[in-house]
């Protein structure tokens, strides 16, 4: 599994904050480039990310968080409110692998969409990817 920093070849999405890719067709992948964000560009990346769920017929994401800048609170309350009841309800959306942040601002905004959500997601935390990875896989 490559490093956040590294993007793999099989990139379905990218963008200056972060990319997309389906993992051995077990999990849609996500990870973030360190660089500031804006709403548009990080409400692409899970748009996509929600495009590849459909397309490949994938119910999980791993979310790779180690460079993820804090979360705006109105893209909180979208992710939450919105994106994520869209995903569980076209995709099947229901689990979900985060490998935390060093940034204690990004794991508060990341608890926070977690504590918004009003649907049964399943939601784990990890400090590194393979981890997050096998443990996703069993699910």
């Amino acid at each position: 599994m490559p490093d956040a920093a590294v993007v793999p070849a099989h990139v379905y999405f990218r963008n200056a904050v972060g990319w997309v890719s389906a993992e051995d067709d077990a999990y849609v992948r996500m990870a973030w480039t360190g660089m500031a964000m804006s709403s548009r560009e990080l409400r692409a990346l899970f748009e996509q990310a929600l495009s590849l769920l459909k397309q490949q017929g994938l119910t999980k994401i791993l979310s790779d968080h180690r460079l993820m800048p804090s979360i705006a609170p109105l893209d909180q309350q979208w992710l939450a409110q919105e994106w994520v009841p869209r995903a569980m309800s076209e995709a099947d959306y229901a689990c979900c692998a985060v490998v935390q942040s060093q940034n204690v601002f990004n794991r508060l905004g990341t608890a926070q969409v977690v504590m918004q959500l009003t649907t049964p997601l399943v939601v784990k935390y990890f400090d590194d990817l393979p981890a997050a990875d096998a443990w996703l896989r069993r699910q």
